[in-house]
């Protein structure tokens, strides 16, 4: 089964006891070559009606958070992330701000706007009130990687980012293991699209390892970049909990500006659409409905592009490079389809353990070319699976 989120603000659905807040952690960087941003999936809502979850755990299998008398609740549900001509969003803030500044900010765009000033008018069009707060960024190229940031709380300018730009409500700890992981993946030799896959992996082992969504941080992160080439969504990734037996497989990919996640955890996939008050009802469910037909494609075929495998014993992240194959020298991928079940089986050959299991004193992210399996290659007889 997959479930279509969309945000309950678009089609008039909100009563005005609901909060929407985003508690959450978006961030952006950049390289001599490129700008990233990247941010979780999580939403907090406050209410003095009774709130209900409608789906206890996240993708990643985490426990949505409840609290009835406060009436707070944060569960996975919104994409945080924008990408239009060549223009990538994140903020952190109110969700419903937020998303009135985005549609302003394309708007003027199309009509010709240079990016400083859409933001301008986009920002300052409307005063923001004093109840809300929002931390926006935007990342672009032009001639080189750039990003704009603005905070509320701190006055009314537009401010050029350099280095790495950390919003909303992470974890000081975290924020300083985010920094020097983005400052050995920039200084490394890996393509663009591997330093983005680094730092999800990344972003995405700290609520493996230290659950954060009663902070209002969780779900499934997700990630952009933008080059002199264009912008790119992340690429189809695969994550694997390799420190236990089953159900912990859960793969992320976009399609259609929709990030369609499929996950055991819960039973189901779900798909959250990227998009701004301007599009009608009609459009965003025909985006979102061909974003599954899709979505589908690549999870049933297990055609990632990259595997994240996190041991969280170990406290090690290992990322297998899998260019759309099933075979890698260490690693095989099948897919399952027949009358009982569908899904995905893993196999890893000896080598590929002997590195994932590495000694929590040995290096803490290890990242994995791609690799043709050798001539004749079989399969050990002691091997192990892990099936969707």
């Amino acid at each position: 089964m997959i479930v279509i989120f969309l945000s309950i603000c678009q089609f008039g659905l909100l009563v005005l006891c609901y909060y929407l807040q985003i508690m959450t952690y978006p961030l952006a960087w950049k390289t001599k070559e490129s700008v990233f941003l990247a941010a979780d999936t999580a939403i907090t809502t406050i209410s003095e009606e009774k709130l209900n979850l409608g789906i206890k755990e996240s993708s990643f299998g985490q426990e949505n958070f409840l609290d009835e008398e406060e009436g707070r609740m944060v569960e996975e549900r919104v994409v945080k992330l924008f990408l239009r001509k060549n223009i990538g969003i994140t903020f952190a803030g109110n969700y419903i701000l937020a998303l009135k500044v985005t549609t302003i900010f394309y708007k003027k765009i199309n009509e010709g706007c240079e990016i400083r000033e859409a933001l301008n008018e986009a920002l300052f069009l409307n005063p923001i009130p004093n109840n809300k707060s929002l931390e926006f960024i935007v990342g672009y190229y032009e001639n080189k990687p750039k990003l704009l940031y603005f905070n509320s709380k701190i006055g009314s300018t537009i401010k050029e980012g350099e280095g790495i730009i950390q919003i909303g409500n992470p974890l000081e700890v975290h924020k300083k293991l985010t920094e020097e992981w983005v400052n050995d993946t920039s200084n490394s030799q890996a393509k663009p699209e591997v330093q983005l896959v680094a730092i999800l992996g990344v972003l995405q082992s700290y609520n493996l390892f230290s659950p954060q969504m009663e902070r209002g941080i969780g779900g499934a992160f997700c990630g952009l970049r933008i080059s002199k080439d264009g912008g790119f969504w992340q690429p189809d990734i695969l994550y694997m909990d390799y420190a236990v037996s089953q159900g912990k497989l859960v793969s992320t990919g976009f399609r259609h500006d929709s990030l369609v996640i499929n996950s055991p955890n819960i039973g189901r996939s779900r798909c959250l659409a990227s998009y701004t008050f301007d599009m009608t009802q009609d459009r965003v469910y025909e985006q979102t409905k061909k974003a599954v037909e899709k979505g589908r494609k690549f999870h049933m075929n297990s055609q990632f592009e990259y595997i994240i495998m996190v041991h969280v014993q170990n406290v090690a992240l290992t990322i297998v490079e899998m260019q759309r194959k099933n075979k890698h020298e260490f690693i095989w991928i099948e897919s399952i389809k027949d009358d009982q079940e569908q899904g995905t089986k893993i196999t890893l050959f000896p080598e590929m353990r002997a590195i994932a299991n590495r000694p929590k004193e040995k290096e803490g992210l290890i990242i994995i070319p791609y690799r043709k399996p050798k001539k004749g290659q079989k399969i050990p007889v002691k091997h192990i699976s892990k099936d969707i």
